[in-house]
């Protein structure tokens, strides 16, 4: 049996450097692999295979390409880093905020990045529709936007689920179907979005959705509508602030179905506390 190969605390191996042995890692097949605990030269620390470190395949942890604030990584841009994160198991990595193409913003590791990250997820999303789909348009804008309004009320793990899916917004049967929701909508304008409109709090369907400027989506949002109370006219957040009552409660009521002249003055009457001018 060869003699175990001594390592050395300080030990140096192209950027790595050595700090401790670390308990050894055993293959599928019962081998044990020897692992050491190092520090690369730019700070982070990871758990080394030390046959990747004696026969140079490991030399850093990536970090000889560079990521920096506007660099691309396919349908990622990197926006900023963020504050290095430490695993389970001990090893702490470079994490850094990016934007996708789609829109959609997530926290990305170092290594993910240049081990061949290319979106927040929406690119296997649609290679998995792609593959059943013949229609020409993935890829592109209104691709993208029917891609993402099935995404935020489907999954649990996107970061808007909260305010679609959670509230119990629903894509109709319909637009389950490309092609039927490029016939209803056609071609976004150029500066528009889509929006659930005349009830924004309706699901997405033909009846219930628009192209709509950022501004008419602004006026459009729950906090922004008028209500009218004994002949006085404000926006939701005015009488929210003027009663002094729950957005969280008030919005409960609305959901269930309580109109919200009446979620208010009922809200205002609990508190002994009316609406004044």
């Amino acid at each position: 049996m060869p003699a175990k190969k001594i390592i050395t605390p300080g030990e140096r191996f192209g950027l790595w450097k050595v700090l401790a042995e670390d308990r050894d890692r055993v293959t599928p097949g019962g081998r044990p692999i020897r692992h050491v605990l190092c520090v690369c030269d730019c700070g982070v620390q990871k758990t080394v295979s030390l046959q990747n470190l004696t026969s140079g395949l490991s030399k850093s942890c990536g970090c000889e390409v560079p990521i920096t604030p506007g660099k691309r990584f396919g349908r990622l841009t990197v926006v900023k880093e963020l504050p290095r994160h430490t695993t389970s198991g001990g090893n702490v990595q470079r994490q850094f905020f990016c934007r996708c193409d789609c829109g959609e913003e997530r926290s990305v590791v170092a290594g993910a990045l240049r081990n061949g990250r290319q979106s927040c997820g929406c690119l296997a999303f649609e290679s998995t529709r792609k593959r059943s789909t013949k229609h020409g348009y993935a890829g592109t804008k209104l691709y993208l936007v029917w891609n993402n309004m099935w995404r935020r009320c489907t999954e649990p793990t996107n970061d808007r689920y909260a305010q679609y899916g959670g509230r119990g917004i629903r894509v109709c049967d319909r637009w389950e179907k490309f092609e039927n929701f490029l016939a209803d909508m056609g071609e976004p304008p150029a500066g528009m979005s889509i929006d659930r409109y005349p009830n924004n709090d309706g699901n997405y369907e033909p009846d219930n959705c628009r192209w709509a400027s950022a501004k008419e989506q602004a006026n459009n949002k729950r906090c922004s509508r008028p209500v009218t109370i004994d002949g006085v006219t404000r926006p939701i957040t005015d009488w929210i602030k003027v009663v002094g009552i729950s957005k969280t409660v008030l919005y409960r009521r609305m959901r269930i179905g309580l109109d919200p002249a009446e979620a208010i003055v009922s809200l205002s009457a609990a508190r002994t506390k009316p609406p004044t001018e």
